[in-house]
């Protein structure tokens, strides 16, 4: 394109020059006389064929847009298409290729997503067997402390029966003879029950053969089972050491078991050992009269309620080791023979049948922790780990519970103490001031 517009550019310049230089050097043309029109009309050619601008312009309108419209419409215009075409499948090939590997890449992410959480899920909602056992052997504590309320209740009325000489008390007995109701009728029974329950014949050097019914020599009253020997003043063996204790509350006229006789016993050596010594006359309790028998027996009752209050821990540790329900039983059986404990010392323990509230506690809180096994099922997946942790927790918080209640004991313990020696100073006082008068 260039060069057809250098080209026509001298074509133009040589046709403007050629008649100038003829006139210049042409004298037939001067001596002709050619007037000065021509020559200005050369001139102003001249000067528009010097315009390049213009004749290209010009020359564009009037010769080669033709050209180039045909060119494009006939050549340009369908190649042009033509390459569109070929560039638009092209490039949608091209896309639909990375689209489908935009969407692998999503569906690969999304399933290597899902296999995460599920991997996650099967580790982390599959409980250890750690795990199960908290659960095993919590089954029987709810059951197992509401009968321990029961015996509760049911020793802290023996005791105050004991001391009223209500009916089917000792202190109530005065059908033998020469037996009064209240201290010594007290104190008879009891000793007959010494003699052939709780009496070791080989006690003192051998002392009491001539009063204990377990004297070969002596016909036993009651069949004579050596475990009971001194039950009755051995809060250790009694009551210390044992996790359940067979007691029985549930009524019904059923005899007395041999642990409920050794508690007894021991708790009426323990509170109460000098009760009232013997039933006030009737005609003494007259309101209307006043004298100093109601006062007295106000005072007897303020003693009673006394006592209640400290024999009140003895029926509630009592009350923790009563047997509650077998739920947790073998699941117990199993933990004890796995820290290599024999049968015989896993009844003495937690008892032959059901397990008290005092047990389980003691096996949640203690025994599994005893146990190797424990620490090394510690190396699971971590979300069990943090699961025993909330259990163990909860344990404490049982715990932490059953303590609270200690103290509570402990504090109306010491309020009654401290209750008995402000009674001490006040009547000291009184009868200091009496005395003055």
């Amino acid at each position: 394109m260039k060069q057809i517009v250098k080209m026509r550019l001298f074509a133009q310049l040589g046709l403007c020059l050629a008649p100038l230089l003829g006139f210049l050097f042409t004298p037939s043309t001067a001596s002709a006389g050619v007037d000065a029109v021509c020559v200005n009309n050369l001139c102003v050619e001249f000067l528009c064929c010097t315009n390049p601008d213009v004749v290209m312009h010009l020359d564009m309108i009037n010769d080669l847009q033709p050209d180039l419209l045909n060119f494009y419409n006939d050549e340009m215009e369908p190649a042009l298409k033509s390459m569109a075409d070929e560039w638009v499948a092209t490039i949608m090939f091209q896309g639909r290729v990375l689209g489908g590997f935009f969407d692998a890449q999503a569906h690969s992410a999304a399933m290597l997503s899902l296999q995460k959480l599920t991997a996650e899920a099967m580790t982390d909602y599959q409980p250890s067997e750690t795990l199960c056992r908290f659960g095993s052997l919590s089954k029987s504590l709810a059951s197992s402390d509401s009968l321990g309320r029961r015996t509760k209740i049911g020793i802290s009325e023996r005791a105050q029966n004991r001391q009223m000489m209500n009916a089917n008390m000792n202190s109530a007995e005065s059908s033998a003879a020469r037996r009064e109701t209240g201290r010594a009728a007290d104190k008879q029974g009891r000793l007959a029950q010494y003699m052939r329950t709780f009496c070791n014949n080989m006690d003192s050097n051998a002392a009491l053969n001539v009063m204990c019914d377990s004297n070969p020599a002596t016909p036993a009253k009651d069949t004579v089972d050596s475990r009971q020997f001194n039950s009755d003043i051995d809060y250790t063996r009694t009551f210390d050491i044992p996790l359940t204790l067979e007691l029985n509350f549930a009524g019904g006229g059923t005899a007395a078991t041999r642990d409920q006789q050794n508690l007894f016993a021991l708790g009426d050596n323990l509170y109460g050992n000098n009760i009232m010594l013997n039933r006030p006359e009737p005609a003494l309790l007259n309101v209307m009269n006043k004298n100093d028998a109601v006062l007295a027996y106000t005072d007897f009752k303020t003693a009673i309620a006394k006592r209640s209050v400290v024999e009140n821990s003895f029926a509630s540790i009592a009350a923790l080791k009563t047997p509650g329900t077998n739920n947790s039983t073998a699941y117990m059986r199993t933990i004890m023979s796995q820290l290599g404990m024999p049968a015989t010392d896993v009844n003495r323990i937690i008892g032959t049948t059901n397990p008290s509230y005092y047990a389980q506690m003691d096996v949640l809180s203690r025994r599994m922790y005893q146990d190797p096994a424990f620490y090394a099922e510690l190396m699971d997946k971590p979300a069990n780990v943090l699961r025993q942790q909330a259990a163990m927790k909860a344990i404490n918080l049982m715990q932490e519970r059953d303590i609270y209640d200690s103290l509570e004991r402990s504090e109306m313990l010491l309020s009654t103490l401290l209750e008995i020696y402000t009674i001490r100073e006040q009547k000291a006082l009184f009868n200091k001031t009496t005395s003055n008068k």
